[in-house]
């Protein structure tokens, strides 16, 4: 015999259990509303504010609306009758089995589980957690329905009227999300329909539409607002309490426990601010193979949407998610692996409230914010993200219960992103960076996985900022269609390329400029920037200039200090109705730039003439720097193309506790000049880099005095290039290394005449100024030479 003490809130009840009674299973269970059903194990037909046990081995059927309870565990099986009913409870666990219908029998009309405090108590109230222990199994099967579609026919607003592209089986009565079709993620709005055409195509609605929702195929990119259902037959919401204050319960899974959630209402659930209190939250669930959440709507809730916390193979699809707080679909801190998460439409995504944030990012959430790589994204939509649609946010190693030194996330390969969709967010389609690293972790937060990352048939447009933003190397944007967009894609990465896409400026769904504060802010579709990178096999449609902004099909990253590769290419493009380049006129810094020394450096490479028309041609920045014999000035672009390569040289103060150098201004022989800030925003300007071409000498001076540990590097040439540079002020001894491969010190030449005939890397002081040559050699993948300089005080 066992026996079980159970206190209730505000009353106490003791349940006995007796021996179990052996029941056949193919009996229907005994029915809640029968007394005797609780006198077999001494218990009686439960009362308002009771708490109520249903013992391991007992079975009932909830066949009535109960009154509110103050808690219920099952430890042995509850079922729910089909039929219309309610169930009001404090909290509940889950360690035997709970039935809201099953797959055979999925409940056909309308029950809801309101969770939360009802009788009003100051102290002990319940914590509205609806609870799946170890070994519990919850089944919560409503009736399936088709989740979400695309309209057929533009909406205009004002209309009361919908055409969607699928036959549905929605109702009148059922409320759905229209997606947004502008760059503003709160042109979603809710829905009621009031009738439905016989083919279940032409939705009438209760009132007109407040914004238009776009129906169509623009220039080849399927801007098809998405229309998602939010009624189900079978809801959990919080009372009506706690969703005034946004302090409701939710649903977790433990480890161990089981959920198989298919076409469920979850609404008004979470708590604002609260770590771990979600409306849908796996909680260091482990191997939870088998649980899933399909067909069902999570919306109006106040602290995330689904939440995936230490836990591998559970199976998100089909769900619709609208206006949560946080981000929504969120993989929690990246020791959450091989989940799949497929054919989700998320809309609205809003900020928490300054001091309810439980992440820094929370202040802008994403949609899908994934913290491990190895989990499988595919065919999801992102609609209206304060920040980005689909944010991986990589961690060194994960954080958290779970947290591993053998686990790397932004090392891992990606376990699959393809064929999704992101639209109308404020910043991004998909964002591939963390921003800033944790407290104390110094590797940079950059995505550099094991095997290349292959990112496809992405779908972006109407975001803000940009399409696609990726840090790190060796990622591939492979068959993406990015349209109406700030711009299109920037890479700040390495051995990084977009290809077979197709990138459009603007097309007929005007609704606009990105940025309305910045109606001049200029059209890009590919920015270069960092490097190398490559745009190959890509169409441009749509990059003219107007009015009010120009625009162009290819650009570069502006406002940044740092490196941008001289060998960053492009090949095999189609321009239609686009301007191929544009860039802006920036030749000297400016106070707003904060050092723009990368735009200002802008070179990329047109390998086979489908850019400039000349193969192997470099299309710069148009400054004087960059001018010289053979470089022509297409009208328009702000660039120039040459004939040449370019190289890069880096200037590094490598001091322990370096002072500022900057700024450096190289200068050519002709006069022209390149001035350089570094990177003001981190302190002080320790590296320096140029684009130029080999020769010289360039002449080098800096604003502070030289360091007593000074680098100097060349890259990018061509094997055997050189080229030179002067140093005036440095009048003392000088000790030279030939970097780290070579640590044997290196002579000064006696004279000018012998440096003259040093094949290789050389210097030679006058007493006045110091003259290095340093000549490009093969090293692995890239062409490079370096020095260190170690210079004596005067």
């Amino acid at each position: 015999m066992q026996s079980r003490r159970w206190l209730t809130f505000g009353a106490l009840t003791v349940v006995l259990a007796l021996p179990i009674l052996t029941h056949s299973l193919s009996a229907a269970p005994p029915p809640w509303s029968d007394p005797q059903t609780w006198q077999q194990w001494g218990a009686h037909l439960p009362q308002a504010g009771e708490a109520v046990v249903i013992p391991a081995g007992k079975r009932v059927l909830l066949d009535v609306t109960p009154p509110p309870l103050a808690s219920l565990e099952v430890d042995g099986t509850l079922s729910v009758a089909d039929q219309p009913l309610s169930l009001t409870v404090g909290s509940v666990r889950v360690a035997g089995r709970v039935e809201f219908g099953t797959a055979q029998h999925p409940l056909t009309h309308h029950v809801d589980l309101v969770l939360g405090d009802v009788s009003n108590a100051a102290d002990d109230a319940p914590d509205g957690r609806l609870m799946v222990l170890a070994g519990g199994t919850l089944e919560l099967r409503g009736q399936e329905r088709l989740p979400w579609t695309r309209l057929d026919a533009t909406a205009q607003a004002g209309s009361s009227t919908l055409h969607l592209a699928n036959p549905s089986d929605w109702q009148p009565g059922d409320h759905l999300v229209l997606a947004p079709s502008g760059f503003e993620p709160t042109e979603a709005e809710e829905v009621e329909v009031t009738s439905v055409s016989e083919d279940g195509r032409l939705m009438t609605l209760a009132g007109p539409l407040r914004f238009r929702h776009v129906g169509e195929v623009l220039s080849g990119i399927d801007e098809r607002a998405e229309v998602g259902l939010l009624s189900h037959t079978l809801r959990v919401r919080g009372t009506d309490a706690d969703a005034a204050v946004g302090k409701a319960g939710g649903l977790m899974v433990m480890q161990a426990g089981t959920l198989h959630a298919s076409d469920t209402e979850f609404t008004a659930l979470g708590r604002r601010g609260e770590l771990g209190n979600y409306p849908v939250h796996f909680h260091l669930t482990g191997d939870a193979q088998g649980s899933f959440v399909q067909r069902s709507s999570v919306h109006h809730t106040f602290n995330r949407c689904i939440t995936l916390h230490g836990t591998q193979h559970v199976r998100l699809a089909q769900n619709v998610t609208y206006d949560d707080i946080g981000h929504c679909f969120f993989l929690e801190d990246g020791n959450e692996r091989q989940n799949l998460l497929e054919g989700n439409l998320a809309v609205l995504a809003r900020p928490a409230a300054p001091g309810e944030a439980i992440l820094d990012s929370d202040l802008q959430p994403s949609l899908y914010w994934i913290s491990n790589p190895d989990n499988v994204l595919h065919g999801n939509v992102a609609a209206g993200a304060a920040h980005s649609g689909f944010w991986y946010n990589l961690l060194e190693h994960g954080s958290g219960p779970g947290a591993s030194p053998t686990l790397w996330p932004r090392r891992t390969p990606l376990g699959g992103f393809y064929g999704n969709v992101s639209h109308s967010n404020t910043y991004n389609g998909l964002f591939v960076d963390n921003l800033k690293n944790p407290p104390g972790v110094l590797a940079p937060p950059n995505y550099e996985p094991s095997q290349r990352a292959v990112f496809s048939d992405l779908t972006a447009y109407k975001n803000r900022r940009r399409g696609v933003w990726l840090r790190g190397r060796d990622m591939d944007i492979v068959g993406a269609h990015l349209a109406d967009n700030a711009i299109g894609a920037t890479f700040a990465a390495a051995d990084t390329t977009l290809q077979r896409s197709v990138v459009v400026g603007e097309t007929a769904n005007a609704s606009g400029p990105p940025k309305p504060e910045e109606p001049h802010t200029p059209l890009r579709g590919f920015e270069f920037y960092d490097g190398p990178v490559t745009v190959k096999d890509v169409r441009f449609e749509n990059f003219e200039s107007d009015g009010t902004r120009q625009a162009g099909a290819l650009g570069a990253l502006r406002f940044s200090p740092f490196f941008t590769h001289p060998q960053s290419s492009a090949a095999r493009l189609s321009f239609v109705h686009a301007q191929p380049v544009l860039l802006e006129a920036r030749s000297l810094p400016r106070n707003e730039d904060q050092g723009a020394d990368g735009y200002r450096n802008t070179v990329f490479l047109d390998q086979d003439g489908s850019v400039t028309g000349t193969a192997g041609a470099s299309v710069t920045l148009n400054t004087p720097w960059f001018g010289g014999p053979g470089c022509t000035t297409p009208p328009e672009w702000g660039a120039l193309v040459c004939p040449e390569l370019f190289g890069s040289v880096f200037i590094a103060n490598m001091d322990s506790t370096p002072h500022a150098l900057g700024p450096i201004t190289l200068t050519r022989t002709d006069g022209a000049d390149l001035i350089l800030r570094g990177n003001p925003r981190d302190g002080a300007n320790t590296t320096f880099q140029a684009n130029l071409r080999a020769g010289g000498p360039y002449r080098v001076t800096a604003a502070g005095p030289w360091p007593g540990h000074l680098r100097v590097s060349l890259h990018h040439l061509a094997v055997g290039q050189e080229v030179r540079l002067d140093l005036p002020g440095v009048r003392a001894g000088v000790q030279l290394t030939a970097g780290r491969d070579h640590p044997q010190p290196l002579a000064l030449s006696a004279d000018a005449a012998s440096f003259e005939a040093t094949p290789g890397d050389a210097a030679w002081s006058d007493g006045q100024t110091l003259h290095l040559k340093l000549v490009s050699t093969l090293q692995g993948h890239s062409t490079f030479s370096l020095l260190d300089l170690r210079i004596a005080s005067p």
